[in-house]
């Protein structure tokens, strides 16, 4: 694991230098000069970093200033030449129609001058010739020097004088690492792009024991709860690659967690094409993973039966040697995905409760899925007997620190719209993909529960 990437890493999240394996020795001035080259790119050393680094040896702080020069002028954009297509952006911009026609005249005078200018078209079914704009020579040329819109934009250097980003020095490589490594797997909504792939290499780097072999106990010491599965797929991926059994609550993180080993989309949005694991991560997926899924879940697993019977082929759980128990609720998620056994779902469960008119029965359900429980808040308590309020109302606070944060504050929001009494707000319904439909209103009011005083 490449030690260098996680300092660079820290540097770019945390605006922090790791200097824990510098030697002692007199490196003020060297100091001195990485603070003024750090100010040419928008960064500043503090007051603790300058003191930190003026007592290190000035042949590795030379090479360390090295390095963060280079992660600086990246996080500034120095190390790529941003020109602007038009000099004057954001003024002085041409209007669509004039813009178009003038690099169409362009294309019709070097035409007539050169001869050799040619633009693509096609004709239509009705005869008319369609002309392919992108075509046109003049379209996604710069019409001026790197050098000129330099020149241009000197004045905007004073502006930017008060954009400094203070940089402070960090603690030990292993601290910021799990500190780090605590936020991104502690967020409550789901990362992306970049701040993925951060927790992916932290992941990664914390459980290997051969960089910190003190967090061989990686990430239950670490972190207690992750309450995003996508984050939660990363995390477990690298426990299973460094040989260490992942930990699961329902079969879709098993699944997810295949879907990370195989490099493909956890969120499950996408087709997955699921790879031939190694013996050992196929044993840690079937013996460790399957083997933790309740039964009261296995309903979950038709959702996607099509990658469940594509990830059998790849698992080959006949060959697995899994002792009895395993062995059986192995073979039980693999029999619902072939549609040889069938076991209701959470939701089935769920919506038989509620036909019943046994609203007990149906958060008796849903607290094995806290996010569920919650979303469901408005049905429940619509339907709950005065009796059975208080132990809805437990299960709720029970439940609270298990479901990430954008659903507490959507379940907030929506039962204080609804304690208003306003009927006019009409419902919003929408889907994964985007696409919704509206519809009014019709629920009858929540009833608003009697304080102590009143009920006396």
């Amino acid at each position: 694991m490449d030690v260098t990437a996680v300092e660079r890493l820290i540097f770019a999240a945390r605006h922090r230098v790791v200097l824990d394996a510098a030697p002692a020795g007199d490196g003020a001035a060297v100091a001195r000069q990485l603070d003024a080259v750090l100010m040419c790119a928008g960064f500043k050393c503090s007051r603790q970093l300058l003191e930190r680094l003026a007592g290190c040896e000035p042949e590795y702080l030379t090479d360390k200033a090295v390095q963060v020069i280079g992660w600086a002028r990246e996080l500034a954009g120095d190390h790529v030449k941003h020109n602007t297509y038009f000099i004057d952006f954001p003024r002085n911009v041409p209007d669509t129609l004039e813009f178009w026609s003038g690099l169409l005249a362009d294309a019709v005078r070097h035409h007539a001058e050169a001869g050799q200018v040619t633009v693509d078209g096609v004709l239509g079914p009705d005869g008319v010739f369609a002309l392919n704009l992108l075509s046109l020579p003049g379209y996604g040329r710069y019409r001026h020097t790197f050098g000129r819109m330099l020149a241009r934009h000197d004045e905007l250097i004073p502006a930017l004088s008060d954009r400094v980003t203070l940089l402070h020095p960090g603690g030990s490589l292993a601290d910021e690492a799990s500190e780090l490594f605590g936020e991104l797997a502690g967020s409550t909504v789901p990362l992306s792009g970049e701040r993925l792939e951060w927790l992916r290499l932290l992941a990664g780097t914390l459980a290997d024991a051969t960089v910190f072999p003190e967090s061989t106990v990686f990430p239950a010491g670490i972190v207690p709860e992750v309450l995003v599965r996508e984050n939660l797929a990363v995390i477990n991926a690298a426990r299973v690659r460094a040989g260490q059994s992942p930990s699961v609550g329902t079969p879709t993180d098993v699944l997810r967690l295949a879907a990370e080993l195989s490099g493909g989309d956890v969120t499950l949005r996408a087709p997955v094409r699921f790879r031939s694991l190694p013996r050992r991560q196929r044993r840690l997926l079937l013996l460790a993973a399957l083997g933790q899924v309740a039964e009261g879940r296995l309903g979950d697993v038709r959702q996607y039966a099509e990658p469940w019977k594509r990830l059998g082929e790849r698992l080959h759980p006949h060959e697995s040697g899994l002792v009895a128990g395993p062995a059986e609720a192995v073979a039980a998620v693999f029999a619902v995905a072939r549609d040889e056994q069938r076991v209701p779902s959470l939701a089935a469960r769920t919506e038989a409760a509620f036909g019943d008119g046994n609203v007990r029965a149906a958060a008796a359900v849903l607290i094995q899925a806290p996010g569920m429980l919650w979303r469901s808040a408005d049905r429940l308590l619509r339907g709950a007997r005065a009796a059975d309020t208080d132990a809805l109302l437990a299960q709720f606070e029970r439940t609270a620190p298990q479901v990430s944060g954008r659903v507490l504050l959507s379940v907030r929001e929506h039962l204080a719209t609804r304690r208003s009494g306003t009927r006019d707000i009409p419902r919003i319904f929408a889907n994964r993909q985007g696409r919704g439909f509206v519809a009014g209103d019709t629920r009858p009011r929540l009833r608003r529960r009697p304080s102590p005083r009143c009920s006396r």
